[in-house]
C-alpha cells in the first residue's frame, strides 16, 4: 500500500498528513492562499475573509476524499510481475495529484512529484515516468504546477517540460520551454537553472528538425563555460557530450575525444546514468567509423542495463545503434531484428520523430538487401510521418532512398520525382551533406540512363563532401559507384575485343 506523509508542525496548524484523516479533521480542513492544506486545532471557526485561510467547500472535500482513496486504498497489480503496467504502479499517485490540483492544493500536489515508488532501481515519481518513457504524463504534471509556486520551482518545471517535449520529438515546444527557463533563470540569477536551460537548447537545436548546428554549438560552449564557473561537473560532462554529438558526422574522431573526456568526468562523479548515455554515443561513433568490434560489446552491455532498469529511451538508442553496427559487419538479419524492436518501442512511447528516423533506417537496410518493395513501404511511411510533424531533414534522406529504389526498378520518372522533391527541401535547409547525399543517388540514376559523364562529375563532387574514407554510409555508396564504373569500363573493353 502506498502511503504519503506530509507533516510540518506548528503551534496553530498542522500540514495535512494524507494517510491519517479523521472525520473531525475533515470538517476542520482549511486552505491557505499558497495552496497548502491545513487542519485547524481549534473547534469550527466561522470563515473570515480577512485571513489567508478559508474553509473548503463540500465539493472540494469530495475531491480531497478521492485523493485520499488513491493514496491509501488503491493497490496496483503485483509489482513482482514484470508485465505490470508502469502507469498502473503509480496510478494512485497520479490520480491523487490531479484531485489535489482540482482544489488548488498545489503545495501538497508538488510533493507527490518527489515521492519514491519504493521499487528496486527506481527514481522519484516524475523522473521515473521519464525513464519509462511516459513523457506525456510528465508534461501533464509539470503544466499543472507551472506558475503556481515560486520562480525557482518554475525553472525546474520548465526544464522538465523542455526535456519531455524533446523526448517526444516536439522540438518547437521544447525550445519554447527552455527559452522561458533561460529568461527566468537569468532574471532571478539562478545559475544552476541557467546552465540546464543552455544544455536543453543546445540539445534540441542539435537534433531537431531545423538542425541549427552552429547555434547548438554556441549553446554548448556557453553551457561548458558556465558549468566551469559554478564548478558543476555533471553539466561539464553534458556540455562535452553535446559538443561530441555536434561534430559527430563532420569530425567523428574529435567526437570520440570529447566523449572520452565526458566519460572520465561522469565516472569520477559516479553518475551511472550519464556514463551510460555517453557510452551509447561513443559506441555509435565507432559504428560510423566501421569499428564494430569496439561498438558491439558496449552496445550489448548498455542494452542489457537499460532493459534491466526499464530505461526505454536508452534501450531504443541501444537497439538502433546496434542495428548500425550489424549493418557494418554484414549481419543484416540481426540489424533488422534490432531495428524492429526499436520501432516498437518508439511507437509505444509515441515519439514520432524517432519513429520516422527508425523507419528511414529500416528502409535503408532493405535498400541494401535489394528488397525494394519493403524498402519503399518503410520509406513512404517515414515520409508521411515527417510531413505530419514538419521534419524535413529525414524526409530528404528518405526521398534519396526512394529515388534509389525506383532507379533500381528502372522506374526513372518516379526516381526523378523523388529526387526533385528531396533536393528542393535540402536546398531550402541549406545542408551541404544532405544535398550531397541526394546528388550521389541522382548520379546513379543518371548513370543508369546512360548519362555517364554527367553522372561521374556529380558523383565525384558529392563523394568529396560525404568523405567515404571516414564514414560507412558514404563508403557503401562509393563501392556502388566503383562497381558501376567497373561494369561500364568492362563493357567498353568487351566491345573493343569483339570488334
Amino acid at each position: 500500500m502506498f502511503l504519503m506523509k506530509l507533516s510540518n508542525h506548528s503551534t496553530e496548524q498542522v500540514t495535512l498528513e494524507l494517510q491519517q484523516l479523521s472525520r473531525m479533521e475533515m470538517l476542520n480542513l482549511s486552505h491557505e492562499a499558497a495552496g497548502k492544506l491545513t487542519i485547524s486545532t481549534s473547534k469550527l471557526v466561522e470563515q473570515d475573509s480577512s485571513t489567508s485561510t478559508r474553509k473548503i467547500s463540500y465539493k472540494k472535500k469530495a475531491e480531497l476524499r478521492a485523493a485520499f482513496y488513491w493514496l491509501n486504498m488503491y493497490q496496483p497489480q503485483d509489482q513482482s510481475d514484470d508485465k505490470t503496467d508502469h502507469l498502473e504502479i503509480c496510478k494512485g499517485f497520479l490520480e491523487a495529484f490531479h484531485h489535489l490540483c482540482q482544489i488548488s492544493a498545489f503545495a501538497e500536489a508538488r510533493k507527490i512529484l518527489f515521492i519514491s515508488l519504493q521499487l528496486p532501481n527506481t527514481e522519484v515519481l516524475h523522473e521515473q515516468l521519464g525513464i519509462w518513457g511516459h513523457y506525456q504524463e510528465q508534461i501533464e504534471l509539470y503544466k499543472k504546477l507551472l506558475h503556481k509556486q515560486d520562480q525557482e520551482f518554475d525553472c525546474f518545471l520548465l526544464n522538465g517540460l523542455g526535456e519531455a517535449h524533446y523526448n517526444l520529438g516536439q522540438f518547437h515546444l521544447a525550445i519554447q520551454a527552455h527559452e522561458q527557463q533561460l529568461a527566468l533563470a537569468r532574471e532571478t540569477q539562478n545559475l544552476q537553472a541557467e546552465v540546464k536551460a543552455l544544455s536543453g537548447l543546445g540539445q534540441t537545436y542539435n537534433w531537431s528538425s531545423f538542425l541549427q548546428a552552429k547555434k547548438a554549438k554556441s549553446y554548448f560552449h556557453q553551457q561548458l563555460k558556465l558549468a566551469k564557473e559554478i564548478d558543476d561537473l555533471q553539466q561539464q560532462a553534458l556540455a562535452l557530450l553535446g559538443l561530441a554529438n555536434n561534430c559527430f558526422i563532420e569530425n567523428p574522431k574529435h567526437s570520440i575525444k570529447l566523449c572520452m573526456k565526458a566519460s572520465k568526468i561522469s565516472r569520477d562523479i559516479g553518475n551511472r546514468k550519464l556514463t551510460s548515455k555517453i557510452s551509447l554515443a561513443l559506441a555509435d561513433t565507432y559504428s560510423l567509423l566501421s569499428k564494430s568490434s569496439l561498438a558491439l560489446p558496449v552496445l550489448l552491455e548498455q542494452l542489457e542495463i537499460s532493459q534491466n532498469i526499464g530505461n526505454r529511451e536508452n534501450e531504443m538508442s541501444a537497439l538502433l545503434f546496434l542495428s548500425h553496427s550489424y549493418i557494418v559487419v554484414g549481419e543484416h538479419k540481426k540489424a533488422i531484428a534490432r531495428i524492429n524492436e526499436a520501432l516498437n518501442l518508439s511507437q509505444t512511447i509515441g515519439n514520432l520523430f524517432r519513429e520516422c528516423d527508425i523507419l528511414h533506417s529500416l528502409g535503408a537496410i532493405y535498400c541494401r538487401l535489394e528488397n525494394y518493395e519493403k524498402a519503399l513501404d518503410c520509406l513512404q511511411k517515414c515520409i508521411y510521418i515527417t510531413e505530419q510533424i514538419g521534419e524535413k531533414n529525414i524526409r530528404c534522406f528518405a526521398y534519396a532512398n526512394v529515388c534509389y529504389c525506383y532507379t533500381s526498378l528502372s522506374d526513372f520518372p518516379q526516381a526523378k520525382s523523388s529526387y526533385e522533391k528531396g533536393i528542393k527541401l535540402a536546398r531550402e535547409l541549406n545542408r551541404e551533406r544532405t544535398i550531397a547525399s541526394l546528388e550521389i543517388i541522382w548520379a546513379n540514376t543518371l548513370w543508369q540512363q546512360g548519362k555517364c559523364i554527367q553522372a561521374l562529375i556529380l558523383a565525384i563532387k558529392s563523394l568529396i563532401i560525404l568523405k567515404p574514407w571516414q564514414i560507412e554510409d558514404a563508403r557503401f555508396l562509393f563501392r556502388k559507384a566503383v562497381v558501376l564504373v567497373q561494369d561500364f569500363l568492362f563493357g567498353i573493353w568487351q566491345g573493343l575485343i569483339n570488334r
